[in-house]
């Protein structure tokens, strides 16, 4: 059963330490990336997905990084490897 799960912009910034939000190897990930970056990621995956655009990630809302609410059936982390692999090609 597909679910909801929010990704962060925080989560794939390599510029960012783990413990401000990072969830992906610093290697696997080339540069920063941005919105419209993960939205064509996830559509080259066929996730459906949509930004929230009134939201910021809470521990680093000064950076101001957005979130992506993807429909997804598996667990996050794949979903972020799935997504960093998508994003470097």
């Amino acid at each position: 059963m597909a679910r909801k799960i929010v990704i962060w912009l925080s989560y794939l910034d390599p510029t960012l330490p783990r413990r401000l939000g990072r969830r992906i190897p610093k290697n696997l990930l080339l540069n920063r990336v941005t919105i419209e970056d993960v939205l064509k990621a996830c559509q080259k995956l066929g996730l459906e997905c949509e930004v929230l655009e009134d939201k910021l990630y809470p521990r680093t809302w000064y950076l101001g990084h957005k979130g992506i609410s993807v429909t997804y059936d598996g667990p996050k982390s794949e979903l972020l490897k799935k997504l960093a692999k998508a994003l470097s090609n």
